[in-house]
């Protein structure tokens, strides 16, 4: 009897792992100081829009960069970058730059979020963008 209740729960646990690789679960990161961060980036001829936003927990302050970047083969070359500060509980960047060249471009966006003497730092990269 106990062997068939083992065989049992070991069946049921090997058909939710199955399951789990045919469904994947979404988990969306959590921070202790932060609300939310997203950024993007979008063309208009040469002319890059580069915006990005940190939505921190009410008493943060938030340091924050968003930096421009251009695909080099694997790798990603600086382009230009803007640093904010915010003693509220949001940052936002909305800024415009006229790249030199065509090529396939990304924001990446980078924070230190602080509250009652806690920092944590935050991250987020924008999906790769081509301008021709």
């Amino acid at each position: 009897m106990k062997s068939r209740k083992i065989t049992a729960f070991l069946l049921i646990c090997g058909l939710m792992v199955s399951m789990l690789a045919l469904y994947p679960v979404a988990v969306s990161a959590r921070w202790l100081n932060t609300a939310s961060i997203s950024c993007d980036l979008n063309f208009s001829g040469r002319n890059a829009n580069c915006s990005g936003s940190i939505n921190a927990y009410s008493g943060s302050t938030i340091s924050g960069t968003l930096t421009l970047e251009r695909k080099n083969g694997s790798s990603w070359d600086f382009v230009k970058s803007w640093t904010k500060s915010s003693s509220n509980p949001w940052l936002i960047f909305d800024e415009n730059f006229t790249v030199s060249s065509a090529g396939t471009y990304r924001v990446v966006l980078t924070a230190t979020v602080t509250r009652a003497g806690v920092s944590e730092n935050v991250s987020i990269t924008s999906s790769e963008k081509t301008c021709t």
